[in-house]
């Protein structure tokens, strides 16, 4: 992967692993060979990718990297809501528009704190950059 896609995934990666860690881990009921695959995925990889980024980081960021890293969630977050406006099936019970207690106005309220965290840890990740590379 190039260097741009490499850190928009890191950051990606890493709020995936703490959501999962936070919000998903203690429903799973996975066991087994999915027991294996979900903790390689969530938990082993992750780690992976930001060893991967302190180790192999070269080149500093112009300011615009994570503010177009963010177009990604974005338009996730707008999949998701087309996605189950069409199948009547969310992606998360934490997204379920047909659920009463979230709803639309859950949602949207959801996606805001998931764009924050999300623009929370792209910037984090610029700034971490600036400091760990030399000019």
């Amino acid at each position: 992967p190039t260097r741009r896609s490499s850190d928009l995934v890191t950051s990606f990666i890493t709020l995936t692993w703490l959501a999962y860690w936070a919000l998903l881990s203690a429903d799973s009921e996975a066991t087994g060979l999915a027991l294996v695959s979900s903790n390689i995925n969530h938990y082993i990889t992750p780690i992976y990718f930001i060893i991967d980024w302190v180790i192999t980081e070269s080149k500093k960021y112009p300011i615009k990297y994570p503010i177009y890293w963010l177009a990604y969630p974005l338009a996730y977050l707008l999949f998701a809501y087309i996605f189950q406006s069409i199948t009547e099936d969310p992606i998360y019970g934490f997204f379920d528009i047909s659920d009463s207690e979230i709803g639309t106005g859950g949602f949207i309220a959801q996606a805001v704190q998931l764009l924050i965290a999300f623009a929370i840890f792209c910037f984090t990740y610029f700034g971490l950059n600036k400091l760990l590379v030399k000019d």
